[in-house]
């Protein structure tokens, strides 16, 4: 397992902080990763979602 791994699995995000070239994750352990360039995140599809619907009460962001 990676050390990135490591550090992710169980960890829970304390917070999350966005500019225009970089994502800041801090994890409840004090630990921050800091990411650079493009993020994607594809959030779980739950039965009643659907391309354009929100996803446990939130709608998805789209930026072009």
């Amino acid at each position: 397992m990676s050390y990135f791994a490591q550090v992710l699995t169980g960890a829970q995000i304390d917070s999350v902080l966005v500019d225009s070239e970089v994502t800041y994750i801090m994890l409840t352990n004090g630990t921050q990763i800091t990411i650079r360039g493009l993020v994607v995140v594809q959030p779980k599809h739950t039965k009643t979602a659907s391309s354009g619907a929100s996803v446990n009460g939130l709608k998805p962001e789209r930026h072009f």
